[in-house]
């Protein structure tokens, strides 16, 4: 390996009194060329006496691994010696530079005959050709959106949308007393004020209404005056609809 490669701090198989091991570089000797390391198998520490003795960059059981970042100073120097290329080149490039450059044409050319095999973009590339952009280019016309037809709204059937506490409430206004939960179910099913696929509806809006009873208290639209006899409260017959 070359010098500017080994980077201290990094495992190397390195070849070491005449034997290939696997050893960390610790770093640079004191006043001496080369490194000093540490065998990993024997943690004994060894002598990198010069950039020749590094075979590879690998891992703890050997395994050649990709060789390290290159340290800033190699990447400066590269750096440096490409801007001094460039001072001393009339043309202020490098030689890779202006070879990249005398290719563009071709590239160029290469891209205007692929173009030109698509249809509507030959007529564009003979008129930039020409350097004339007013003729021979055809401006592709926006697509009109066809209007989306308007949904014809839908007419709810009557009773549905209202929940079955509303219709209760709506009965018990036009009622000329308490009435149980079957009843109260009868007249939103025959008014049509509420419809259910249930099983046992009166069941339902029975324990519908014990449950506003218990949690909103004195807010509750309906009171209980018998075992299963139900009326509407003051708020209750205030937000209820007209008779």
């Amino acid at each position: 390996m070359k010098k500017q490669d080994v980077v201290v701090g990094e495992l190397y198989r390195i070849s070491y009194r005449g034997k290939t091991t696997v050893a960390r570089v610790t770093g640079e000797r004191d006043g001496k060329p080369g490194w000093d390391g540490l065998d990993i198998a024997t943690r004994r520490p060894v002598i990198v006496a010069a950039a020749s003795r590094v075979q590879c960059r690998c891992d703890r059981n050997g395994k050649a691994l990709e060789p390290a970042a290159k340290p800033a100073a190699a990447a400066n120097r590269e750096n440096a010696r490409l801007a001094a290329e460039r001072r001393k080149s009339t043309d202020r490039m490098t030689a890779s530079e202006r070879a990249m450059s005398a290719a563009a044409p071709a590239v160029v050319a290469e891209l205007a005959k692929k173009a030109r095999a698509k249809p509507g973009v030959a007529a564009t590339v003979a008129a930039v050709e020409k350097g004339d952009l007013t003729k021979g280019v055809t401006v592709p016309t926006a697509r009109r959106k066809r209007p989306t037809p308007r949904a014809t709204p839908k007419v709810k059937a009557k009773g549905k949308g209202r929940s079955g506490l509303d219709a209760a409430v709506a009965v018990l206004a036009k009622a000329d007393g308490p009435l149980g939960a079957q009843a109260i179910v009868d007249l939103a099913l025959k008014r049509e004020l509420w419809s259910t696929k249930g099983k046992t509806p009166a069941a339902t809006i029975y324990a519908a209404m014990i449950r506003e009873i218990a949690s909103k208290g004195s807010a509750c639209r309906f009171r209980k005056t018998g075992p299963n006899a139900f009326d509407l409260t003051d708020i209750g017959r205030a937000i209820a609809p007209p008779r």
